[in-house]
């Protein structure tokens, strides 16, 4: 399996468990709605992060012209999902809409938490080396 699909699936399980937690957090504390928008949340972001890594992978095979085509309509099918189901918890008395939004946004903050992790261990590093070359110390 290549370097993508590990880290996509990598992506998954990671936000499928921080929504688990997120969910029985708010059972335990007796708030249905946002458990409920928090899974909902998650597994139409789940969904919409593998339909967009599968519209990525085709569009390679295409020509430029016929993957402008095929990417914008993916993508408008994508936003008029996210917007229905957004639509959905709005009016729906079972789902918290902020809940919802948790969810969806889950995978942006995951790979946005990863980066600014990666980010941070590269600095220290970077630092702690210096403070070596500048000292003198092998």
């Amino acid at each position: 399996m290549d370097e993508v699909a590990v880290l996509q699936r990598r992506l998954i399980s990671q936000a499928a468990a921080a929504s688990s937690v997120l969910a029985g957090l708010a059972l335990l504390s007796g708030r249905r709605p946002e458990a409920w928008g928090v899974l909902l949340g998650t597994v139409v972001a789940i969904f919409n992060f593998s339909l967009l890594a599968r519209s990525i992978r085709s569009l390679f095979a295409v020509h430029p012209r016929a993957a402008r085509v095929k990417g914008s309509v993916s993508y408008i099918g994508r936003y008029l999902l996210t917007a229905s189901v957004l639509y959905y918890a709005f009016t729906s008395p079972f789902l918290n809409m902020y809940a919802v939004l948790v969810g969806l946004l889950m995978i942006k903050v995951l790979i946005l938490g990863k980066a600014a992790l990666t980010y941070c261990k590269e600095r220290a590093a970077e630092f702690l080396n210096s403070a070596h070359g500048e000292r003198g110390d092998k």
